[in-house]
């Protein structure tokens, strides 16, 4: 009963082949067809392992697998296996070839005869052209030496005016069907020119493209005739997968609890010259072609220079808890039950693999190399979500639903597009940063139609001020109405903003009317403030917003937009 050893491939360590026996002096080539079994796609590229099964005598052999992608990378080639007997591999080598795909193609063939008999015509009427034209000589020629003279000593002599005549007329008749010959020839060898240049066009597009192809050959050594089965394993560069997620939003707005269904789907591109016909497929976030090390730091030299003084963001936290917590916080949601008739969808399992995560897609997949790709699901989630509004009234009077949520599960979401459903209804696209398990992200859902929000201009004073008339004031008010017909209550956040001055003989300052803002200089811009507030089921808000500016009488300024 024979026992599976496994193979070791240690192609810098020949001394792996030395065994405690003496082998025969057999060798041979064996040439052995492979397939692709496994397929390891990274952002960029991709990892392929082909399996071959060989039979070995005694003694050291060559496996040849030929037809390979002409761009192997010799140093990425691996070697690994199973056999039934003493087998050890020795040094692999790599060889790139060219060739061309057997041309069997009968629409060439046709191609090449009609080009063949056109060539053979316009041969045959270039010598019916030289033929005209000599007899055309000819004719001149004949037709002088009824003109000459009789001799030296002699008058020329001259036909008599009738025949004169019809020697004219006879000339005159046989140039003009000779130049009729002649032109009626070129206009064909054109015309057959014409044809043979598009028919070679054509035959061109047919013509089997020149391949660079790899042959690989691994040197194994074998004890006693046994089976062996390899996997060689290469990197290829024409591959990649990308995350895209559909991410689909159950508002709950007739009194259910919001949900987030958030599906992570990965497609697949390559173009490798060799189809992916039913692989195991894998996808890993590791990347084998970026940086493995941080990039160094330069010498950065302190210069002088005139800055801008900024002010600090100043957040009322005090304020913001307070209505905060007033925010109803749903419990994370479970997948909804499946009915007995529900179509499941198979999705890939995921592992972390030390620092990268790897998607196992069940089944088996095809992948062709022309560069269509396959969409392949990787996962799904019930996220708990958190529902709020956002609006900036001055720039545009819409309110948009934004969720708050943090991605579960111990894999991290890669950046992508996210296809946004909204109560089952496609609202366009969105993206996701990197994001860790657990990490806080808001995502916008579109325009909220239940909301009607307006800005008007209230005041707009402007002149000189003070005893002596030492300035001028320039002064807006505005007030920001937001009406909400939904069932249930939502916070929105409202943005709106005042100019700011480097200069600080310019004053700006906000009037004593204004709504008391949440926070300022939000995402660290200067002069923008925010406002959160509680929409109540069927209410109406109000903000109340001005602000003034002053500057001296002997400075010149833009006023505000």
């Amino acid at each position: 009963m024979s026992r599976c050893h496994h193979l070791s491939l240690a192609i810098a360590a020949i001394g792996c082949l030395a065994t405690g026996s003496v082998l025969p002096a057999w060798a041979a080539d064996v040439r052995a067809a492979s397939m692709i079994s496994s397929v390891t796609v990274f952002p960029t590229g991709a990892q392929v392992t082909r399996t071959v099964d060989v039979d070995l005598q005694a003694g050291e052999h060559t496996v040849i697998l030929d037809r390979l992608p002409g761009n192997v990378e010799q140093q990425s080639l691996r070697v690994e296996g199973t056999s039934t007997g003493d087998v050890a591999v020795g040094s692999v080598d790599v060889r790139t070839l060219s060739s061309a795909p057997d041309d069997d193609n009968s629409a060439r063939r046709d191609l090449e005869r009609q080009i063949e008999q056109l060539t053979d015509e316009r041969t045959a009427i270039g010598r019916r052209i030289e033929d005209a034209r000599f007899s055309r000589e000819l004719m001149a020629v004949l037709a002088q030496r009824d003109l000459q003279p009789a001799g030296k000593e002699m008058l020329p002599s001259i036909p008599a005016p009738a025949d004169l005549s019809s020697l004219l007329d006879l000339v005159n008749t046989r140039l003009a069907q000779v130049s009729k010959t002649v032109l009626d020839a070129q206009v064909r060898q054109r015309e057959i020119d014409r044809q043979v240049e598009a028919l070679n066009r054509r035959l061109s597009e047919l013509a089997p493209a020149k391949q660079a192809q790899s042959e690989v050959s691994i040197h194994v050594t074998s004890a006693k005739p046994a089976h062996a089965s390899l996997n060689v394993t290469y990197r290829r560069s024409a591959a990649s997968w990308q995350p895209v997620y559909e991410a689909r939003l159950e508002t709950g707005e007739s009194g259910r609890p919001p949900r987030l269904t958030l599906i992570r789907l990965a497609t697949v591109v390559q173009e490798t010259m060799e189809p992916w016909n039913d692989v195991v497929l894998t996808l890993s976030t590791a990347r084998p072609t970026g940086a493995t090390t941080p990039p160094p730091f330069l010498p950065l030299e302190i210069q002088s220079y005139v800055g801008q003084r900024q002010s600090g963001q100043i957040v009322d936290e005090a304020k913001r808890g307070e209505i905060e917590k007033n925010i109803t916080e749903q419990a994370p949601v479970g997948a909804p039950p499946t009915g007995g008739g529900a179509v499941q969808q198979m999705q890939a399992t995921a592992t972390v693999a030390g620092f990268h995560a790897l998607y196992a897609i069940p089944g088996r997949v095809t992948i062709d190399n022309t560069g269509t790709s396959k969409s392949v699901r990787i996962g799904s989630e019930d996220v708990a979500v958190k529902l709020s509004l956002k609006a900036a009234p001055k720039l545009d009077l819409t309110a948009f639903l934004v969720i708050r949520f943090a991605p579960g599960g111990d894999t991290p979401l890669l950046p992508g597009t996210a296809m946004l459903f909204r109560d089952g209804v496609f609202i366009g696209q969105g993206s996701l940063p990197l994001l860790s398990p657990g990490e806080q992200f808001d995502l916008g859902f579109g325009a909220d139609d239940l909301v009607k929000i307006a800005r008007r201009e209230v005041a707009h004073k402007k002149g000189e001020t003070g005893l002596i008339t030492s300035a001028y004031v320039d002064e807006r008010s505005y007030v920001t109405t937001i009406d909400s017909r939904h069932t249930m209550t939502i916070p929105i956040t409202v943005l709106d903003q005042v100019p700011y001055a480097v200069d600080e003989r310019i004053r700006i300052e906000l009037l004593p009317d204004t709504t008391p803002p949440i926070e300022k200089d939000v995402d660290k811009k200067r002069g923008v403030y925010a406002w959160l507030l509680m929409l109540e089921p069927k209410s109406r808000n109000e903000i109340k917003f001005g602000f003034r500016v002053t500057w001296p009488k002997d400075m010149t300024v833009l006023p505000p937009k």
